[in-house]
């Protein structure tokens, strides 16, 4: 991407090392990423009911909060499936929340109504989102495809 003040992805910060940074600094390094609000999700092993943890943008808007896999049915999706619940941990605050799966319809209007308008936005958001997760945001119908997504609230 050539335009002005344009800043390559920072690539750095992937997986565990973006967990022990995260945690080291109390998310002051890893907090936001490439324009990307980020928070460490713990999740409960499928199979193995140890915790699993990975690090995964947040989309905030309007009052509500989702997380999507751009790479479709990973392991983090899968034990959230089954858990329906999960600590989140936004900088040193840790949250335990309840999950929901989107339906197809539900992502489709997620991809068109939430996360375009918020990755337009940020200046090289649409770009990163196509260019690093591979998704067209401007064809939310094939952007829901294969991609789960979840809304999270806090537990009761």
């Amino acid at each position: 991407m050539n335009e002005p003040g344009y800043t390559a992805p920072d690539i750095t910060l992937i997986g565990q090392d973006h967990i022990d940074r995260y945690r080291e600094t109390d998310g002051e390094e890893g907090y936001l990423w490439n324009g990307a609000t980020i928070l460490v999700l713990t999740t409960t092993g499928r199979k193995s009911g140890e915790p699993r943890t990975t690090p995964i943008a947040i989309i905030e808007h309007d009052g509500r909060r989702w997380i999507w896999a751009p790479w479709g049915d990973v392991h983090w999706v899968r034990n959230l499936r089954v858990a329906g619940r999960a600590t989140i941990t936004v900088r040193r605050r840790e949250e335990e929340v309840t999950s929901t799966e989107l339906d197809r319809a539900e992502r489709e209007a997620f991809f068109r109504d939430v996360l375009g308008p918020v990755a337009g936005s940020l200046r090289g958001g649409r770009w990163f989102i196509r260019t690093v997760d591979g998704v067209d945001l401007a064809d939310p119908v094939g952007a829901s495809e294969g991609r789960p997504v979840f809304e999270l609230r806090p537990a009761a």
